[in-house]
């Protein structure tokens, strides 16, 4: 049952169709054929003695320990693979107890229908099973494209077939044959192919994996595959990426899809990542590539698809938003709003910061963002490549209202389309949540209002009411502000900290509140006498002391107020008395 195969001059030769080393080749010596006495004799289950003074070679035939060899177990036959031949089958099964007596085993491939038994198996040819040697542990075998069964015929699809397991004994022990592995049918001839015409495109302009789309040609048999797996590759290195490189990379850097019985397209999510971990992203090149998974979870077997074309995503989309609060003026001048702009602005025109109480909206749609009124949002130009906008005094949110402290807010950025694009806005995802808080030790005045209650066309006319800081601990005093319009677009804390001391109206920590009447010597910032016919707006600087000493806080501007005298009742004017004679 032993088959040795030799070649003149070669150290190499087979014993039951497994290469082995010989020490010394086969030779021609005058005429003779001269073999390895040690390898031959001991590959037929012989033991060899040498006696180096007597110069004798003893071969002992009788094999050693006679016993009866128990039979692998556990046989077990898989379709591992759709090439349509032996390379299909895979054989495990579990060693003999009694290995020890066990020269080598012998894979049998059977059509089921066929009767077998060990009479039979005794009777099969070397070039109709499989060798498989005696290690210690329990074999696990695939078979060759060239593998055939008992009968000879070579292994092939739409067949079925069992495996058995013969245990050849060593010398005298006797062999055993295990039971037939369960019946196992060779559905298809026809090799499978990996995914294939893998497309992708860019869909959207979250400058995320949302842009992403993928898709591609399941593969021709679904039954041998258990899912797919999309893995998004920097272009700079896709050549290198093969199979063993797919089946190594971390289920959280490739996007698993489900089979459908369909062609697929997936768009892939925010959170998708290329293959080394690095969240995609416009600007970068990449490749895609899309694999089927084994469904024996065999990665030998998993079927990785050609590279898609060269994709480099763009947007015309922010990203990158994100918000701050920076001071403690209690309004717009708190909130600061970052994000870098669309990589092609190409076709758009600004940019609009909205401002949106969670309160209001926690789903804040295109739709209403393209209905804000203009009054209500900040306008962005397309300078730079990012913004960084601390907002206005006056900004408001997205229902009219004053941004203020204490009122939770999300940001949004709406893009504006221009050109080709006209009428196409896009809006972005949401900023974190944020809630303006001031820092109550200097803090802005509240509830500043003016009006006109006079006719003396002076200062005595414009009375001026606000609500102290809730903790006037380092506070010294409010100054009173009067700023003519006309001067001043925009009144900064630098302009009120720079007013000279008789420019402006001092007023005590005293009380909760202030309602103070100017007097008739009071000036505007610019020194110039308040009167009638001029547009002011009033501002109250909060001094600091103590620890906040030049950390002055300056509230946002009252409402336009013009005084008017009404001339129809007016007071006299250049009322005089003297003392013009003697007469007593």
């Amino acid at each position: 049952d032993t088959t040795i195969m030799l070649k003149i001059g070669s150290k190499t030769a087979t014993i039951n169709n497994k290469a082995v080393t010989l020490d010394v080749p086969g030779q021609n010596l005058k005429g003779r054929t001269m073999v390895p006495t040690r390898f031959v004799s001991e590959s037929l289950g012989h033991d060899v003695g040498w006696n180096p003074s007597t110069k004798v070679v003893t071969i002992t035939t009788s094999g050693g320990k006679t016993g009866t060899v128990n039979p692998a177990s556990n046989v077990q036959l898989k379709d591992v693979s759709d090439n349509g031949d032996g390379r299909d089958l895979q054989v495990s099964f579990t060693q003999s107890s009694n290995e020890a007596l066990v020269d080598h085993y012998r894979v049998m491939i059977v059509k089921a229908w066929s009767t077998f038994n060990i009479s039979s198996a005794q009777k099969v040819t070397s070039a109709n099973y499989s060798t498989v040697l005696a290690t210690g542990t329990n074999p696990t075998i695939r078979m060759t494209a060239n593998s055939r069964d008992v009968d000879g015929d070579l292994i092939k699809g739409n067949q079925t077939y069992v495996a058995y397991v013969f245990a050849v004994g060593k010398g005298n022990n006797t062999s055993a044959l295990s039971y037939s592995s369960s019946t196992i049918s060779l559905n298809t001839n026809t090799v499978v192919v990996a995914p294939s015409n893998v497309q992708v495109s860019d869909v959207s302009d979250y400058s995320d994996g949302r842009d992403l789309a993928v898709s591609f040609n399941k593969v021709s048999d679904e039954s041998k595959v258990s899912s797919y797996r999309i893995f998004v590759v920097k272009a700079t290195n896709y050549s290198s990426f093969n199979l063993a490189a797919a089946n190594a990379v971390s289920s959280s850097n490739y996007t698993q899809v489900n089979k459908t019985g369909s062609n697929i397209t997936q768009i892939l999510s925010s959170g998708a990542r290329d293959v080394d971990g690095a969240l995609i992203k416009t600007g970068v090149g990449y490749r895609v590539f899309v694999m089927g998974v084994d469904s024996g979870s065999n990665t030998a077997n998993n079927l990785l698809s050609a590279a898609s074309s060269a994709i480099t995503l763009s947007s015309v989309n922010v990203s990158n938003l994100s918000v701050s609060d920076v001071s403690d003026f209690g309004d717009g001048r708190d909130l600061k709003v970052s994000f870098n702009h669309a990589t092609d602005e190409t076709y758009i025109s600004q940019y609009r910061i909205l401002v949106v109480p969670t309160a209001y909206s926690n789903n804040f749609s295109l739709s209403e963002a393209n209905n804000v009124s203009s009054s209500y949002y900040t306008t962005v130009s397309t300078t730079g490549s990012s913004t960084s906008q601390v907002l206005a005094s006056s900004a408001r949110d997205v229902r009219g209202n004053l941004i203020k402290n204490g009122t939770p807010y999300r940001v949004y950025v709406l893009t504006i389309g221009s050109g080709k694009n006209l009428g196409t806005n896009i809006l972005s995802t949401d900023s974190t949540l944020i809630t303006l808080a001031v820092d109550y030790n200097v803090s802005a005045v509240y509830n500043l209002d003016v009006s006109d209650v006079n006719d003396y066309d002076d200062g005595r006319d414009l009375r001026v009411s606000f609500d102290h800081a809730t903790n006037e601990t380092y506070i010294s005093q409010y100054r009173i502000l009067v700023v003519p319009t006309s001067y001043y677009s925009s009144f900064s804390l630098s302009d009120a900290n720079n007013v000279y001391s008789s420019n402006y109206t001092a007023v005590s920590t005293t009380g909760s509140s202030t309602n103070q009447v100017l007097t008739s010597s009071s000036r505007d910032v610019r020194g110039n006498l308040i009167k009638s016919g001029i547009n002011y707006r009033v501002y109250v600087l909060t001094v600091g002391s103590g620890n906040y000493s030049g950390s002055n806080v300056l509230s946002s501007g009252s409402p336009l107020i013009t005084l008017n005298v009404d001339y129809k009742l007016a007071p006299i004017s250049s009322l005089d008395v003297r003392d013009v004679n003697d007469y007593e």
